[in-house]
């Protein structure tokens, strides 16, 4: 196969990783490539919790993923944006681009429930995730955005990326604001469970008018999206994003458009 996607996260990279090192699984090397850089902001903490923090896995990640010969030539200027790419196309010259679907998934699973351009939303989380979903509410138009983490810096990801897009990004608290029940859109970022603390009062405002886009999609319902649909309020699963955003990837592979249906 010519085409290679990976993304990955501190569960899946410290089983398949371990896995390599036992024999059991691809070569440490290669499973590199596959999973590239989805996260590189805390691949590393990964490395170190996972216990393969190998001087040639830390060296991988620190130069930029898959070294200066085979690692990729070209980098979507998404992906540059965001500071994240969950895909990896080898080109026919052997080298390798790197790009990034979720925010497109994001952006075409908000646009799929009708909502065109929500005027403001409410991001729980600071990750990875949270980056892609600032991007595409800038990409859908949205102008006032705030975003809930556990500590400023944990949202430096985020903050870079509404820099890059020069729209205005507010940083509050972990804990509700009036902002929050004023938002036309709110989106959970967080793993599951991580939410469900939140769940009860976070839909107290729900609503026809009010959409969720929680991103988790097992298990599901999550508590927060249960609470928010028994209020009469729409949402959006991270399945629906997952779906949109492997198709921009079926897309790169194959050089096709690919119908969402």
């Amino acid at each position: 196969c010519n085409h290679l996607e990976g993304k990955t996260t501190a569960a899946n990279l410290g089983t398949e990783v371990g896995e390599g090192r036992r024999g059991t699984g691809a070569p440490l090397g290669a499973l590199m490539q596959q999973l590239y850089l989805y996260d590189r902001g805390n691949m590393l903490q990964v490395l170190e919790e996972s216990g393969i923090a190998t001087t040639q896995a830390k060296a991988w990640v620190e130069v930029g993923g898959l070294g200066e010969e085979s690692g990729p030539r070209q980098v979507s200027e998404l992906a540059e944006t965001v500071g994240a790419a969950n895909t990896l196309v080898r080109e026919g010259d052997g080298s390798w681009s790197a790009d990034n679907t979720d925010v497109a998934g994001f952006e075409a699973a908000i646009r799929e429930r009708g909502v065109a351009r929500p005027e403001s939303a409410c991001v729980w989380g600071g990750g990875a995730t949270a980056s892609s979903a600032v991007a595409a509410l800038d990409g859908l138009g949205t102008t006032e955005i705030h975003l809930h983490a556990r500590d400023r810096s944990r949202a430096a990801g985020p903050l870079a990326v509404a820099d890059r897009l020069g729209c205005t990004l507010a940083v509050l608290p972990w804990q509700l604001r009036a902002e929050c029940a004023a938002a036309d859109l709110v989106v959970s970022s967080v793993p599951a469970g991580a939410a469900d603390v939140l769940a009860d009062a976070l839909a107290e405002n729900a609503g026809p008018h009010r959409m969720l886009f929680d991103v988790v999609y097992d298990p599901w319902p999550t508590p927060l999206a249960a609470a928010w649909e028994k209020r009469g309020g729409g949402v959006i699963s991270g399945l629906d994003m997952l779906v949109h955003q492997a198709v921009g990837q079926l897309e790169l592979m194959t050089g096709h458009q690919v119908p969402a249906g």
